[in-house]
């Protein structure tokens, strides 16, 4: 059985967001939750610290070095992503179980043009959960 080869990111274009999170979201509980137990990352995952890491108006979230989410703190207890960054080792692997899988499931809006390392460029649309891919 020939395996997968999976394409890292090279850079995230972000053109809009708009996308909040809940404030009392468990990144660890949702990881055990919805990552396949055969998945190459949940382990490493849970195994390492996800780095939080928290100010009065900021916050961010590294999964791994290079993958991030950030935002600020915004009124009725949500978070505001306002920045992403996803790309070196497994960014491939992590964008499909982790990242797309996160962002369906907040509210809000995303556009932005991934670049893979093999010099492809795809469009993502992300409207409320629903993921469009050109």
């Amino acid at each position: 059985m020939e395996e997968k080869v999976v394409n890292d990111i090279k850079e995230i274009k972000m053109y809009s967001i708009a996308t909040t999170i809940p404030h009392r979201f468990y990144i660890e509980i949702w990881l055990r939750k919805n990552l396949p137990d055969d998945s190459p990352l949940k382990k490493q995952l849970l195994q390492r610290a996800i780095r939080y890491k928290i100010s009065p108006s900021n916050w961010s979230l590294e999964f791994f070095p290079g993958q991030k989410i950030s935002g600020i703190f915004i009124k009725s207890a949500k978070l505001l992503i306002t920045d992403i960054h996803w790309s070196g080792t497994f960014s491939g692997y992590s964008f499909g179980e982790i990242f797309l899988p996160l962002f369906e499931r907040f509210q809000g809006n995303l556009s932005a043009d991934i670049v893979w390392e093999d010099g492809t460029v795809e469009r993502l649309t992300i409207i409320n959960g629903s993921v469009i891919r050109k």
